[in-house]
Formats: structure tokens, C-alpha cells, sequence
């Protein structure tokens, strides 16, 4: 299943945040975060850190992965984008045939430079840009 936003110029610099949430089977069902400033013909695992509810500390993904359980709790995320024209970030969630778990949600994305909201998923005109393959749209 893979979860694409819109290419976004971040010549600037920017930094994608939102929500996150997974319960899967570890090691085998896995989200990764990846980015693409050629047009998607390639795709680069995109390191960001996540960080609980109450928690003290971010947790840093260097491989732009997660993976497991995570207490059932949403997780913020955030993450920064490579300087580009055209920055396209993805969800890709793969799982086996065994044990998938409740899954993964994703929400609340936001794209910002420094000044200057670049996506939102709050806004409609950008949530209707992401195209979602094999994934479900939640109403909460």
C-alpha cells in the first residue's frame, strides 16, 4: 500500500510533521517514509523522529522505518525534506501473508518552510492531490 503527497517545491528547506500510528507485526509488516526529487523514478528513505504522547525524548528513525507496537498511542512525527523543485514524500506500508496486525494510520500531515504552509491535510484542495493506493480514509 502506498500513501503519495503532491510534489512540493522545498528549494527553501521544509519539514514534513503529522500523526502516526502502527500496530503490526514486527519486523515483517513495515512502514517506510521515502522521498523523491526526480519525478518518483527513484525513492530514498526519508529518516524521521517520532515522539509519544508523554514522551520525554524524540525517537529518532535513521532508516525511515517503523515496525511492531507502539502502545497503541499516536506518535508525532517530523522529518526533514531535501531541497527540490518537485519533493514527493510516500507511505509505503508492506506486509506478509502471517499475523498483519490492526496496521498503520497516518494524519495531520503538514509541509512547511521556514514562512509558508505548503500542504496540509486539513486543507481539501491538498488532501484531494495525495493519491492513496491501498489505503482507507478514516472519517476521525
Amino acid at each position: 500500500a502506498v500513501l503519495t503527497l503532491p510534489a512540493l517545491d522545498t528549494s527553501a528547506g521544509a519539514r514534513l510533521t503529522g500523526d502516526l500510528w502502527w500496530d503490526t507485526e514486527a519486523t515483517y509488516d513495515v512502514l517506510c517514509a521515502e522521498v523523491s526529487t526526480d519525478g518518483g523514478a527513484t525513492w530514498l528513505p526519508l529518516p524521521f523522529s517520532t515522539r509519544a504522547p508523554h514522551g520525554k525524548q524524540d525517537v529518532a528513525r535513521s532508516d525511515g522505518r517503523v515496525s511492531g507496537f507502539n502502545g497503541r498511542v499516536w506518535h508525532r512525527f517530523a522529518a526533514r525534506l531535501p531541497a527540490s523543485a518537485a519533493t514527493s514524500v510516500r507511505w509505503r506500508y508492506t506486509t506478509d501473508a502471517r499475523y498483519v496486525g490492526r496496521g498503520v494510520y497516518v494524519g495531520a500531515q503538514k509541509v512547511a518552510s521556514r514562512d509558508t504552509l505548503l500542504y496540509a491535510d486539513a486543507r481539501p484542495a491538498d488532501l484531494a492531490r495525495v493519491t492513496a493506493d491501498g489505503w482507507t480514509r478514516e472519517r476521525d
